[in-house]
């Protein structure tokens, strides 16, 4: 499923990532969701992702959050649950795992057929 997010920032203009683009994780009992949490003086922005987890309040990432910079699928993180929020936020990295992750943002220029070329 492709799902379309909206980043905004205070001045009210967004970007717009494609998530579901990626390698597919079929649903098991042994995943659960995490969230990334982006804060800056221009935007906050949230983004879940799929974990296992592996150890007290200790998860292996099971696909990337485009907001979060640094963390690649099969990361090690420690995520805990904040005060006001449900699920657990990556609060920190454990160990890389040695996969990256790049992003690749178009100008407005770009048009479709050149979006999917590359």
């Amino acid at each position: 499923m492709l799902q379309i997010v909206r980043q905004y920032d205070l001045k009210g203009s967004f970007e717009l990532i494609k998530l579901g683009t990626g390698p597919r994780c079929e649903p098991r009992d042994d995943l659960l969701l995490i969230q990334a949490m982006e804060k800056s003086s221009t935007r906050d922005a949230i983004a879940t992702v799929w974990a296992k987890r592996i150890g007290d309040d200790i998860y292996e990432l099971q696909g990337y959050a485009p907001i979060a910079p640094g963390f690649n699928s099969h990361d090690i993180v420690k995520a805990v649950i904040l005060p006001g929020q449900e699920m657990p936020t990556i609060s920190e990295l454990v160990r890389r795992s040695g996969c990256r992750t790049f992003h690749i943002k178009f100008s407005a220029s770009t048009t479709a057929d050149q979006r999917e070329e590359i």
